[in-house]
């Protein structure tokens, strides 16, 4: 089924495989030696040739502690970066300086939830010589948990259908060294460009629900909107930079049905219920007041059930739908910064 909770991946775990993981750190003092103890015991580094790529521009003494285990293992290397420069310029260079044939990319603030996940990953390109990205998919709990479910669900449709547009590096994201291409320096989503890339050039990009990781994410609400509106910023500015793709037959099902559907969602939708809530406040001060209240007191109803800590699918799709809101405006307001911020709650 298209909208079904499993998609069908084939693996291939006879071919010689050969990979780099893309890992950008900065000040991760206190995290950087879980997340180096997961991504070492992955079963991947016993099975294929797998180096790790670490792009260091710390001050809290993050550098030491690369520099220790990249001592005790020679499949880690530490470039050191004396500025920050942005997470696209970064993932730049990493396609320059990367020796295998897959390049892996994760985040520092996520651990995965079984040591099989990058081996599942990088055996779903040897079965398909089609495939030129695969993702995995986040976990969380409370409102960020409903959001994540709701995202998984569309990943997968969009999967069987062709395939997905967004890219997890807060999971794993890989991506065929062939396939690969600079992106914009300036983008705040280059995971997800990249997939668009991969896509225009016809090879597939897919989720492997199997493949799961836990992020870190910040437990304040102004933390977490800053980090969300952030993303759906990077991820609108994508898709327009892509809008050709949109209703183009050459994609198939890609460029006829998904690609529409995450404008849908992203841009027309907000768009809609910013007219919508203005047509109210409207309607409430010029021609009665009664059905512009009515209206308010639905909004104030589904704001209240948003605010609660009850996930449910309303909150997921209240989230995303708030989140592209901001994300579009601030698009439209020329509101870029190419660098991230790291948070330090659970």
């Amino acid at each position: 089924m298209i909208f079904g909770r499993k998609s069908t991946i084939k693996r291939d775990r006879s071919q010689t495989i050969s990979f780099t993981v893309f890992l950008p750190t900065f000040n991760e003092k206190t995290t950087i030696e879980r997340k180096l103890e997961d991504l070492m015991t992955q079963t991947a580094f016993g099975k294929y040739d797998g180096e790790v790529l670490v792009y260091d521009c710390s001050t809290d003494g993050t550098r030491g502690i690369l520099d220790e285990y990249a001592l005790r293992d020679r499949r880690i290397r530490v470039i050191e970066q004396r500025t920050r420069v942005g997470m696209a310029r970064t993932f730049n260079e990493a396609m320059d300086e990367a020796k295998g044939d897959i390049l892996v990319k994760t985040d520092s603030d996520s651990l995965s939830r079984s040591s099989e996940n990058l081996a599942n990953l990088l055996e779903a390109f040897s079965a398909n010589d089609h495939v030129g990205g695969v993702t995995g998919v986040c976990v969380n709990v409370g409102r960020e948990g409903a959001f994540r479910g709701l995202m998984t669900r569309l990943q997968i449709a969009e999967t069987n259908l062709d395939s997905t547009v967004i890219a997890h590096s807060s999971s794993l994201v890989a991506i065929r060294r062939s396939a690969l291409e600079k992106v914009d320096p300036d983008s705040m989503a280059e995971d997800t460009e990249e997939f668009l890339r991969v896509r225009r050039a016809g090879l597939r990009t897919i989720v492997d629900p199997s493949v799961v990781s836990v992020e870190r994410t910040p437990s304040a609400f102004f933390d977490r909107f800053q980090q969300k509106q952030r993303r759906a910023h990077g991820i609108i500015r994508a898709l327009c930079q892509n809008a050709d793709m949109l209703f183009n037959p050459r994609y198939g099902r890609y460029g006829m049905i998904v690609l529409p559907v995450n404008f849908f969602l992203l841009l027309i939708s907000p768009s809609l219920l910013l007219v919508d809530l203005l047509g109210l406040i409207y309607l409430a001060f010029t021609i009665h007041l009664l059905v512009g209240l009515v209206g308010v007191v639905g909004l104030i109803l589904i704001l209240s059930c948003y605010l609660s800590r009850r996930p449910s699918w309303l909150v997921a799709t209240v989230d995303m739908q708030l989140f592209a809101l901001v994300g579009m405006l601030n698009l439209l307001l020329g509101v870029s910064n190419p660098t991230w911020k790291v948070y330090r709650d659970t």
